[in-house]
């Protein structure tokens, strides 16, 4: 066999097409997303990053330098194979301006992004994944921002009191909910508070936001009452969970936000974590903090009946989502914000 008969790969894929994208190219493009990206995004290099946010280097002023269509993505979203003249040309730039990036780079990113567009949660991936619930998760948290401006601590939809027990740090529970238990208080989050404790040092929002058909008035009206720098700690179902999205592709809505949700729970609106960033800014909170609550997706841990195979590839696709995602892990996630 010749040398320019030599079995290539590359040309074999070639040959297969999904529209106008070439196989081969559309391997490559899921390579850059899935090896490039290991436990978070990838970002752009620190060069391309310079220019896309209008920086020097040492980011103080603002330059306009036209980028390239073919430097600004690192997934098929934004890189068009066709753009490039040759494979060769296309790999290397795949691999040289995407796959290599340090994490030093991805730090320069977020720093220049953040500069530009301030504080969004939309912008940044989770600080940490925990493997807390929600009441383990505020608990902690009130003991680190402790001391607190007044060790009363409002809880908004205490249900039955579980977060009753931080009277062990030393501060004072008052619970409110819209159909109180015996020991809290009466209050519709559609109305301003209307009673006497106040001020309180920090608020407890667990599931809450969730069940409010108007939550913009809910957070104005808890705002309302709070006193600058004042904690509130908040919890709610988080859309971007890797079961959640599974769900939405095959189901065409978010776990947890199913019809059943809706009956059964009340679930009538779904808290992306960049529309709560925005809602929570209008009414004058900033955000310290965004956590993943519940867990990582343990692929084995399932009962055993027949089923038991495609629950597990089911529960692999999730893992798969989660590497590549950290903001894709857990049933919840949490936020601790202050208002300003």
């Amino acid at each position: 066999m010749s040398k320019s008969r030599k079995y290539r790969p590359a040309r074999f894929l070639a040959g297969f097409r999904f529209g106008p994208w070439r196989l081969d190219k559309v391997c490559w493009t899921w390579c850059c997303l899935l090896i490039g990206t290991r436990d978070d995004r990838t970002f752009l290099n620190p060069d391309v990053a310079d220019k896309l946010f209008g920086l020097k280097p040492d980011g103080t002023e603002p330059v306009n330098v036209p980028i390239p269509p073919c430097q600004l993505g690192s997934g098929s979203d934004r890189m068009h194979p066709r753009q490039e003249s040759s494979s060769d040309r296309w790999h290397h730039r795949v691999v040289g301006k995407v796959l290599c990036c340090r994490e030093s780079s991805r730090e320069q990113f977020q720093r220049k992004g953040e500069a530009r567009f301030g504080d969004m949660a939309a912008l940044r991936q989770p600080t940490a994944n925990l493997a807390l619930d929600r009441y383990e998760f505020a608990f902690d948290t009130l003991r680190a921002l402790k001391p607190l401006t007044s060790k009363l601590v409002f809880d908004i939809g205490s249900g039955e009191g579980q977060m009753r027990r931080i009277e062990s740090l030393g501060l004072s529970w008052h619970g409110f909910d819209l159909n109180p238990s015996p020991g809290s208080q009466r209050w519709d989050l559609n109305e301003p508070y209307s009673g006497s404790l106040l001020p309180p040092g920090a608020v407890l929002l667990l599931d809450v936001i969730e069940h409010c058909v108007n939550p913009g008035l809910a957070l104005k009206n808890i705002a309302a009452i709070l006193l600058p720098n004042t904690p509130m700690i908040m919890t709610m179902p988080n859309p971007r969970w890797s079961r959640s999205r599974v769900h939405a592709l095959f189901h065409g809505v978010p776990a947890c936000f199913t019809q059943a949700d809706l009956d059964i729970n009340h679930h009538v609106f779904t808290p992306w974590p960049h529309i709560m960033e925005k809602m929570l800014r209008d009414v004058g909170f900033v955000i310290e903090n965004y956590v993943t609550l519940d867990g990582t997706t343990r692929v084995w841990d399932r009962p055993i009946s027949i089923t038991y195979p495609l629950r597990c590839l089911n529960s692999l696709s999730h893992v798969l989502i989660e590497k590549i995602d950290r903001s894709a892990c857990g049933m919840s996630f949490g936020l601790t914000v202050r208002k300003i």
